[in-house]
């Protein structure tokens, strides 16, 4: 799963009106690119510094938490990570005595994105007042899938393979309701061009489409989820730093995070936040 919002392709491609041949003075263009990827990486990282939190689908593991009870006596429990998407994994215990208790991922649903309900085998684990406080212990995917083609995709074929299928679902039917599997849009600046997909099914890390690619795609491209404001914001990013180092600007790239002596009273900075705005975890 790629941890960055935009890949050293696709910003070569924006029409950002920068020269990318010589961030190092008399490197290679592999150097170059390599450089590039760099600053991509630390844009990405500033984006999470806004937001709070990582944008990209990963496995989340959160520490014993205390549940509190909700109706009919189940377990309630605010999740650590905004966007989260299915748990994979639930314990608990009624006291720090008590062995622990696994709960079926079935019997954990998830509600308004930060809070988890929890029941063991149809039964809650808390049935009167006055017991130990319960603890829960929980892992889930959270973010939004953002993997990389691991090999080339040709136009026609209805599936490709991926570096990192976390987060990734088909199509669910339920009742009399088909639920759409996740929906990828394809950043490829080399070859057919971006493309929009939605997954049919998922096995291992192929990735079965609803229809077949109307483009041929080569490894390495983008495949991503991720809302496409999280990019612009990347880009955004990458761009100031580059602009303001060639003007001998304030904003300079230091501890794996761009920072700015000014960025409080930034009127740019302040409209990349209103840019991510949605995004920002709530607590």
């Amino acid at each position: 799963m790629s941890d960055i919002y935009c890949a050293v392709a696709e910003f070569q491609a924006w029409p950002t009106g920068l020269d990318l041949q010589d961030l190092i003075s008399g490197a290679p263009p592999d150097a170059q690119a390599t450089e590039l990827g760099m600053l991509l990486l630390s844009a990405s990282r500033y984006v999470e510094a806004i937001t709070l939190q990582p944008l990209y689908c990963r496995a989340v593991t959160d520490p014993p938490a205390q549940a509190g009870v909700g109706p009919g006596g189940r377990l309630q429990v605010r999740l650590a990570s905004q966007f989260a998407q299915a748990v994979t994994a639930a314990q608990w215990m009624s006291s720090t005595l008590g062995g622990w208790n696994s709960i079926p991922p079935a019997n954990c649903h998830i509600y308004g994105q930060l809070l988890a309900q929890y029941w063991a085998d149809g039964v809650s684990p808390v049935t009167s007042w006055g017991r130990p406080p319960v603890l829960v212990m929980t892992q889930y995917t959270a973010g939004f899938p953002n993997p990389m083609l691991a090999a080339n995709a040709t136009a026609g074929t209805d599936s490709f393979l991926v570096d990192d299928a976390t987060g990734l679902t088909g199509a669910v039917t339920v009742a009399n309701l088909t639920l759409p599997g996740t929906a990828l849009t394809l950043y490829d600046s080399t070859g057919g061009g971006r493309e929009n997909v939605t997954v049919s099914s998922v096995s291992a890390q192929t990735v079965t489409l609803t229809a077949p690619l109307a483009f041929s795609h080569p490894a390495g491209v983008r495949a991503s989820a991720v809302p496409y404001a999280v990019t612009q914001a990347a880009v955004f990013v990458a761009s100031r730093y580059l602009k303001e180092k060639r003007a001998g600007g304030s904003l300079v790239l230091g501890a794996g995070a761009l920072e700015s002596l000014q960025a409080d009273r930034d009127p740019d900075i302040a409209l990349l936040r209103d840019l991510l705005r949605p995004y920002i975890r709530r607590i």
